[in-house]
């Protein structure tokens, strides 16, 4: 692992061996190697290759988890056959590939993405609340999950123009819900940077 990828590596490292999160240092976006360190304990390993396969082989399964997503995404929009060729040509999508086994951020920051509209744009309304969830863990992964939250946002009071005041206290709950996904990672993160 090289870069960011072997910074992250050594976060989650820290987290495996100190069973909490370090209390003098922090990336900026910890998301990615908490769910790292959380795979770590799984299979208990010390062998640091060992470990930096794993997060390789984390980022690579992540990647391909992402096919499914893409896949409702592009059925929202077109028929299901142009739908599997939309999968398709995620999968073998050169970029993807390589960043998938770099064991960066981006697998997972594109999972969180993909399935976020996919929940949004569902038939059921409850699932928007799930959106807005996993937008909140997006911005935990990566800065620009705040980008999806705003397209979120956005997208919102478009799709419920004609509800009147019901949809700014549904907007408030899922408001709060994405609040408090990012808002104690953020207070940890500046008492770790003071």
């Amino acid at each position: 692992l090289t870069a960011d990828a072997l910074y992250y590596f050594l976060y989650s490292s820290d987290i495996l061996h100190l069973n909490k999160l370090p209390n003098n240092w922090t990336p900026a976006n910890n998301g990615w190697p908490i769910l790292v360190s959380i795979v770590f304990t799984i299979f208990n390993s010390d062998n640091i290759f060992t470990l930096m396969q794993i997060q390789r082989v984390l980022s690579v399964i992540l990647s391909v988890l992402t096919i499914i997503p893409i896949f409702y995404l592009c059925r929202k929009f077109v028929s299901k056959e142009f739908a599997i060729i939309g999968g398709v040509i995620i999968a073998f999508d050169p970029r993807l590939m390589i960043n998938s086994f770099l064991g960066i951020t981006d697998s997972l920051s594109l999972l969180l993405i993909t399935t976020s509209l996919v929940l949004f744009l569902s038939s059921n309304k409850k699932m928007e609340y799930f959106s807005f969830i996993l937008a909140g863990f997006c911005v935990l992964v990566r800065m620009e999950g705040m980008a999806l939250f705003l397209v979120l946002t956005i997208m919102y009071f478009i799709k419920h123009k004609n509800q009147g005041l019901e949809k700014f206290y549904k907007y408030g709950i899922m408001l709060g819900v994405f609040l408090l996904i990012i808002v104690p990672m953020n207070i940890y993160e500046n008492s770790v940077n003071d």
